[in-house]
Parts: C-alpha cells; sequence; structure tokens
C-alpha cells in the first residue's frame, strides 16, 4: 500500500528529476543595499520578458536587511 507521503515524495521526484535548482545565500554591506535591490529588479524584469516556463527565479532579502538569498530552478531539456 502507498501511503500519501510516498505518494507526495514520487511526485516531487518526477516533477524535479529533470531541473537543476541553484541556491545563492551572500552577504553585502548595508549602505549599497538599495543598489543592489534594483540590479536585482532589473533581473527580474528581463526572466519575465523571456516568459520561459523553465526558468523559476525568486529573491529574498533575509531579516537582517544585508543578507540576499537567490533560489533559481532550471529545467534541464538536454539531459538523456
Amino acid at each position: 500500500m502507498i501511503t500519501l507521503k510516498k505518494a507526495a515524495l514520487h511526485y516531487l521526484h518526477k516533477k524535479f528529476e529533470h531541473m537543476k535548482i541553484v541556491r545563492v545565500i551572500y552577504t553585502h554591506q548595508a549602505g549599497i543595499r538599495c543598489h543592489h535591490q534594483a540590479n536585482i529588479a532589473n533581473i527580474v524584469k528581463e526572466l519575465k520578458a523571456l516568459n520561459h516556463p523553465g526558468i523559476k527565479y525568486s529573491c529574498y532579502l533575509l531579516p537582517d536587511g544585508k543578507t540576499f538569498m537567490h533560489l533559481d530552478h532550471f529545467e534541464e531539456r538536454n539531459r538523456p
């Protein structure tokens, strides 16, 4: 018998088996945060204009106000 948890894990594995997930975390000096956020906004604008279904991008400013986390999902189309 397959439990709901096993079924959910199987679904997630199948959904992401052809995806590359990248997480980048770094800290900036607080004084350049606004400039950096403007650069990120430009990146988001360019990615939205591409309208590529295989690219998911998100960026978070962590509670300390100077640490950024980028989380990117890329569909790998050329996998064997």
